[in-house]
Protein backbone atom coordinates (compact mmCIF):
# COMPACT_ATOMS: atom_id res chain seq x y z
CA UNK A 1 0.00 0.00 0.00
CA UNK A 2 2.78 2.59 0.56
CA UNK A 3 3.81 2.17 -3.18
CA UNK A 4 0.81 4.33 -3.81
CA UNK A 5 0.31 8.02 -4.69
CA UNK A 6 -1.75 10.07 -1.87
CA UNK A 7 -3.12 12.63 -3.11
CA UNK A 8 -3.32 15.82 -1.38
CA UNK A 9 -6.09 18.14 -2.87
CA UNK A 10 -6.02 21.05 -0.59
CA UNK A 11 -3.67 23.63 0.77
CA UNK A 12 -3.87 26.64 3.35
CA UNK A 13 -2.81 29.95 2.06
CA UNK A 14 0.23 31.45 3.06
CA UNK A 15 -1.55 34.24 4.52
CA UNK A 16 -4.20 32.76 6.78
CA UNK A 17 -3.87 34.77 9.82
CA UNK A 18 -6.41 33.15 13.26
CA UNK A 19 -9.76 32.68 12.22
CA UNK A 20 -9.78 34.29 8.96
CA UNK A 21 -7.91 32.24 6.62
CA UNK A 22 -8.92 30.47 3.02
CA UNK A 23 -8.33 27.15 1.98
CA UNK A 24 -6.92 27.31 -1.67
CA UNK A 25 -7.88 24.00 -3.86
CA UNK A 26 -5.16 23.10 -5.77
CA UNK A 27 -6.31 21.11 -9.19
CA UNK A 28 -4.67 17.99 -10.64
CA UNK A 29 -3.93 18.02 -14.43
CA UNK A 30 -7.04 15.40 -14.83
CA UNK A 31 -9.40 17.51 -12.47
CA UNK A 32 -8.46 20.55 -14.85
CA UNK A 33 -9.16 18.94 -17.58
CA UNK A 34 -12.40 17.77 -16.68
CA UNK A 35 -13.44 20.94 -15.23
CA UNK A 36 -12.64 22.64 -18.47
CA UNK A 37 -14.32 20.23 -20.61
CA UNK A 38 -17.58 20.40 -18.73
CA UNK A 39 -17.20 24.03 -19.17
CA UNK A 40 -16.83 23.29 -22.99
CA UNK A 41 -20.13 21.56 -23.46
CA UNK A 42 -22.06 24.03 -21.12
CA UNK A 43 -21.03 26.79 -23.68
CA UNK A 44 -21.43 24.33 -26.54
CA UNK A 45 -24.95 23.88 -25.45
CA UNK A 46 -26.17 27.39 -24.64
CA UNK A 47 -24.59 28.53 -27.82
CA UNK A 48 -26.48 26.55 -29.73
CA UNK A 49 -29.71 27.40 -27.72
CA UNK A 50 -29.15 31.13 -28.14
CA UNK A 51 -28.40 30.74 -31.83
CA UNK A 52 -31.48 28.84 -32.38
CA UNK A 53 -33.45 31.47 -30.91
CA UNK A 54 -32.02 34.02 -32.70
CA UNK A 55 -32.93 32.20 -36.17
CA UNK A 56 -36.05 31.95 -34.88
CA UNK A 57 -36.46 36.01 -34.01
CA UNK A 58 -34.50 36.63 -37.23
CA UNK A 59 -37.16 34.43 -39.22
CA UNK A 60 -40.07 35.88 -37.63
CA UNK A 61 -38.88 39.48 -38.59
CA UNK A 62 -38.06 38.57 -41.95
CA UNK A 63 -41.76 37.05 -42.48
CA UNK A 64 -42.95 40.12 -41.37
CA UNK A 65 -40.93 42.26 -43.86
CA UNK A 66 -42.04 39.71 -46.57
CA UNK A 67 -46.29 40.20 -45.77
CA UNK A 68 -45.57 44.27 -45.48
CA UNK A 69 -43.43 43.71 -48.95
CA UNK A 70 -46.81 42.35 -50.12
CA UNK A 71 -49.21 44.75 -48.82
CA UNK A 72 -49.88 48.59 -50.08
CA UNK A 73 -46.94 50.45 -48.83
CA UNK A 74 -49.13 52.45 -46.72
CA UNK A 75 -49.76 49.08 -44.60
CA UNK A 76 -47.42 47.89 -42.22
CA UNK A 77 -47.70 44.73 -39.98
CA UNK A 78 -48.17 47.11 -36.99
CA UNK A 79 -51.29 49.14 -38.57
CA UNK A 80 -53.54 46.09 -36.95
CA UNK A 81 -52.05 46.77 -34.05
CA UNK A 82 -52.10 50.28 -33.59
CA UNK A 83 -53.96 51.59 -36.04
CA UNK A 84 -55.76 54.91 -36.62
CA UNK A 85 -58.39 56.44 -38.21
CA UNK A 86 -56.23 58.64 -40.32
CA UNK A 87 -54.06 56.47 -43.14
CA UNK A 88 -51.05 57.25 -43.34
CA UNK A 89 -48.81 58.22 -46.43
CA UNK A 90 -45.55 55.75 -46.57
CA UNK A 91 -42.45 56.76 -46.25
CA UNK A 92 -40.77 57.58 -50.06
CA UNK A 93 -39.35 54.25 -50.98
CA UNK A 94 -41.28 51.93 -48.91
CA UNK A 95 -41.05 48.63 -50.99
CA UNK A 96 -36.96 49.29 -51.86
CA UNK A 97 -36.67 49.79 -47.78
CA UNK A 98 -38.62 46.42 -47.12
CA UNK A 99 -36.42 44.83 -49.92
CA UNK A 100 -33.01 46.38 -48.06
CA UNK A 101 -33.94 44.66 -44.94
CA UNK A 102 -35.24 41.50 -46.36
CA UNK A 103 -31.39 41.35 -47.63
CA UNK A 104 -30.40 42.64 -44.39
CA UNK A 105 -31.84 39.56 -42.19
CA UNK A 106 -30.25 36.94 -44.68
CA UNK A 107 -27.53 38.39 -43.84
CA UNK A 108 -28.31 37.73 -40.25
CA UNK A 109 -29.59 34.63 -41.20
CA UNK A 110 -26.30 33.54 -42.73
CA UNK A 111 -23.83 35.05 -39.97
CA UNK A 112 -26.08 32.75 -37.86
CA UNK A 113 -26.23 29.69 -39.67
CA UNK A 114 -22.78 28.78 -40.83
CA UNK A 115 -19.69 28.07 -39.97
CA UNK A 116 -17.95 31.96 -39.98
CA UNK A 117 -14.74 30.24 -41.86
CA UNK A 118 -16.69 28.96 -44.47
CA UNK A 119 -18.34 32.19 -44.96
CA UNK A 120 -15.97 34.64 -44.75
CA UNK A 121 -14.70 32.81 -47.86
CA UNK A 122 -17.82 33.71 -49.84
CA UNK A 123 -17.34 36.79 -51.85
CA UNK A 124 -19.38 38.59 -54.62
CA UNK A 125 -17.07 40.69 -56.93
CA UNK A 126 -16.37 43.20 -53.78
CA UNK A 127 -19.20 42.27 -51.57
CA UNK A 128 -18.17 39.78 -48.71
CA UNK A 129 -20.43 37.73 -46.76
CA UNK A 130 -21.73 38.32 -44.40
CA UNK A 131 -21.68 41.96 -44.33
CA UNK A 132 -20.31 43.81 -40.71
CA UNK A 133 -22.36 44.75 -38.60
CA UNK A 134 -21.92 48.04 -38.80
CA UNK A 135 -22.64 48.22 -42.03
CA UNK A 136 -25.71 46.06 -41.50
CA UNK A 137 -26.46 48.65 -38.71
CA UNK A 138 -26.11 51.65 -40.83
CA UNK A 139 -28.44 50.47 -43.81
CA UNK A 140 -30.88 49.41 -41.32
CA UNK A 141 -31.05 52.98 -39.84
CA UNK A 142 -31.78 55.04 -42.77
CA UNK A 143 -35.47 53.61 -42.49
CA UNK A 144 -36.28 55.02 -39.31
CA UNK A 145 -34.10 57.98 -39.25
CA UNK A 146 -36.08 59.14 -42.82
CA UNK A 147 -39.24 57.96 -40.79
CA UNK A 148 -38.21 60.44 -37.89
CA UNK A 149 -37.46 63.27 -40.24
CA UNK A 150 -40.69 63.07 -41.96
CA UNK A 151 -42.66 63.05 -38.39
CA UNK A 152 -44.27 59.57 -39.25
CA UNK A 153 -46.38 58.08 -36.26
CA UNK A 154 -44.42 56.36 -33.62
CA UNK A 155 -46.48 53.21 -35.09
CA UNK A 156 -44.36 53.58 -38.23
CA UNK A 157 -41.25 54.60 -37.25
CA UNK A 158 -41.29 51.14 -34.47
CA UNK A 159 -42.00 49.20 -37.64
CA UNK A 160 -38.85 50.67 -39.34
CA UNK A 161 -37.00 50.19 -36.23
CA UNK A 162 -37.60 46.65 -36.05
CA UNK A 163 -34.58 45.53 -37.99
CA UNK A 164 -32.05 47.70 -36.43
CA UNK A 165 -33.05 46.38 -33.11
CA UNK A 166 -33.03 42.85 -34.25
CA UNK A 167 -29.53 43.55 -35.86
CA UNK A 168 -28.10 44.81 -32.44
CA UNK A 169 -29.71 41.98 -30.67
CA UNK A 170 -27.89 39.46 -32.67
CA UNK A 171 -24.90 41.27 -32.35
CA UNK A 172 -25.09 41.74 -28.56
CA UNK A 173 -25.60 37.65 -28.71
CA UNK A 174 -22.67 36.73 -30.65
CA UNK A 175 -20.47 39.31 -28.90
CA UNK A 176 -21.11 37.04 -25.81
CA UNK A 177 -21.23 33.59 -27.27
CA UNK A 178 -17.73 34.59 -29.13
CA UNK A 179 -16.46 36.02 -25.00
CA UNK A 180 -17.97 33.00 -23.59
CA UNK A 181 -15.12 31.03 -26.18
CA UNK A 182 -12.36 33.60 -25.74
CA UNK A 183 -12.40 32.98 -21.95
CA UNK A 184 -12.48 29.00 -22.58
CA UNK A 185 -8.98 29.69 -24.30
CA UNK A 186 -7.78 32.09 -21.34
CA UNK A 187 -8.78 29.30 -19.06
CA UNK A 188 -6.98 26.37 -20.98
CA UNK A 189 -3.86 29.19 -20.73
CA UNK A 190 -3.96 29.21 -17.22
CA UNK A 191 -3.37 25.55 -16.76
CA UNK A 192 -0.80 24.38 -13.98
CA UNK A 193 0.81 21.28 -12.89
CA UNK A 194 0.28 20.87 -9.56
CA UNK A 195 3.29 18.82 -7.93
CA UNK A 196 1.81 16.14 -5.11
CA UNK A 197 -1.64 17.14 -6.64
Amino acid sequence: MESLRKRVPFKLSSDSSGDNFEETRILDEQEQEEIIEELKREISKSSSQYTSALVLVVGLSCLLQFISLLKPPTEHPFVPIFSSDIAEPAIPGARPFTVLHILIHANLLLSLLFDQNWVKDLELGQFRLPTSYTHMLLASAIAPILSVILGKTWATTGWWSVTILVSLLVQTVQGWLEAGNENIVELEKMRYVARGA
